[in-house]
């Protein structure tokens, strides 16, 4: 069976420019011979928030899907644009490596006889390969929150609180569910059921560089982070190395857990009096 020549690139969502820090969102293939030319993206944005606390969700969707039906729409064309040197290329085309936050990475190539299975291989292998086993979602930042809202509610401090921004010189980060009492009192849950330690460490990690981002900010603040740990036993030691991670955190958050709801609500509650 003939083998035909197809190139790929990877499509990166860059959260911070500065860092640089990146994740593989999409893959897209280009396969002259057998006019194949098309964008997989993901399908969600879970692991994307869990991820990068903060990160307007519907907005990156939105414009991937974007992307993902103007490469559909140049794979009906025939015209002269087919003799393109390779899929990295047309994505350069569309959209360039400039400082927005999503990008291309890496000009590969390789030969096949069916493009769909190679580009289902490469999604799977460069875009989901870490992603949570199917059957098995971890919990959300919303619903960690959950656990410790009805809390809030008994101690007649949940419907005294609203969103509140924080900023600095160099970032600011907003806090749904804050209060301001002489200072403001920012309370924020972090989901830590990771599907392994090193997504557990790297979302721990994040926060506390948020919290790097805020500690000079000028107004007199204190953060209450509530965690919730993971569903799994083996990875209970490193989810207790983490909070420890968030306690010694620039502002010297108040690290509690989900469990500690009680405790949660009852500082908070003495703060607002």
């Amino acid at each position: 069976m003939n083998k035909h020549a197809y190139t790929y690139t990877i499509l990166q969502y860059r959260h911070d420019v500065w860092s640089g820090e990146c994740m593989n969102v999409g893959v897209l293939v280009y396969c002259p011979d057998l006019s194949y030319l098309k964008l997989r993206i993901r399908s969600g944005g879970a692991r994307l928030s869990n991820a990068y606390p903060g990160i307007d969700r519907s907005a990156l969707l939105h414009d991937m899907r974007e992307l993902e039906r103007w490469f559909d729409r140049k794979n009906n064309e025939r015209g002269s644009e087919w003799i393109w040197r390779s899929a990295h290329d047309i994505g350069l085309h569309l959209l360039g490596n400039d400082d927005s936050s999503l990008r291309w990475h890496l000009d590969a190539s390789g030969v096949t006889n069916n493009p769909e299975a190679i580009h289902e291989q490469l999604f799977q292998r460069l875009v989901v390969k870490h992603d949570p086993e199917p059957g098995r979602m971890p919990r959300s930042d919303e619903q960690v929150f959950e656990v410790v809202k009805s809390k809030l509610k008994t101690a007649e401090v949940l419907s005294r609180m609203e969103p509140h921004t924080v900023r600095s010189s160099y970032s600011e980060v907003t806090f749904e569910h804050s209060f301001k009492n002489g200072k403001w009192h920012c309370l924020q849950a972090i989901s830590l059921d990771s599907a392994d330690a090193e997504q557990m460490q790297r979302k721990a990690e994040r926060w506390a560089g948020v919290l790097v981002g805020i500690s000079e900010a000028p107004e007199p603040f204190t953060v209450y982070l509530v965690t919730g740990k993971p569903s799994q036993s083996e990875l209970l030691r490193q989810y207790e190395r983490m909070m420890e991670l968030l306690r010694h955190a620039p502002t010297r958050p108040v690290v509690l857990d989900e469990d500690e709801s009680d405790e949660v609500a009852r500082r908070i509650a003495g703060a607002a009096h």
